[in-house]
């Protein structure tokens, strides 16, 4: 059966496992509601850092309670930290926070940090992702697009992406 094919509650059981394993095993998503629910679980099993690539933090995924309270728990610890890269303007503004429940969760918190993406870089990738603990990942190939594969636990496809992350951080903080 593929993921495509699993009812939802299937599909959130199987992604907690691979979650709990941490043995790098690929996991493919292509629906909002998959991409909601390998978030969450994201969010909710790490232990040091999030990294997140982002258009504009999609509200019909970011602002659903579940990955929202789950942002809010994470960022609570003084041993964790949260940084976003974005790019669309919109987060920047001063009322930013009072119109996303994302942003309102970690807002004003000193372990988050975000930078906006100058236009000149952004059409040198096509992607967008998320990336916990160096090691685990949603990654969109395609930022137009939904369609992911995740892995919990994969040291090789973390690192290209640290690496990725860390140069567009640089660029993005001049």
């Amino acid at each position: 059966m593929t993921s495509r094919d699993m009812p939802l509650f299937v599909y959130r059981a199987h992604v907690e496992a691979l979650a709990a394993k941490r043995k790098g095993e690929p996991l493919y998503n292509d629906s909002l509601e998959h991409a909601a629910i390998v978030l969450q679980s994201m969010l909710s099993h790490a232990q040091r850092s999030v990294r997140l690539l982002t258009g504009e933090l999609n509200k019909d995924a970011y602002a659903r309670r579940g990955i929202v309270d789950e942002v809010k728990r994470f960022v609570e610890s003084e041993s964790h930290s949260l940084q976003i890269l974005y790019e669309n303007e919109s987060l920047a503004g001063s009322d930013a926070a009072a119109q996303h429940p994302f942003l309102k969760a970690i807002e004003g918190n000193n372990h988050v940090e975000l930078r906006h993406v100058p236009q000149r870089l952004q059409s040198r990738y096509a992607c967008h992702f998320m990336l916990v603990d160096g090691d685990s990942y949603r990654f969109e190939p395609d930022k137009e697009k939904f369609g992911a594969v995740a892995a919990f636990g994969d040291e090789d496809g973390g690192k290209n992406l640290e690496d990725l992350f860390s140069t567009l951080w640089d660029i993005a903080g001049r």
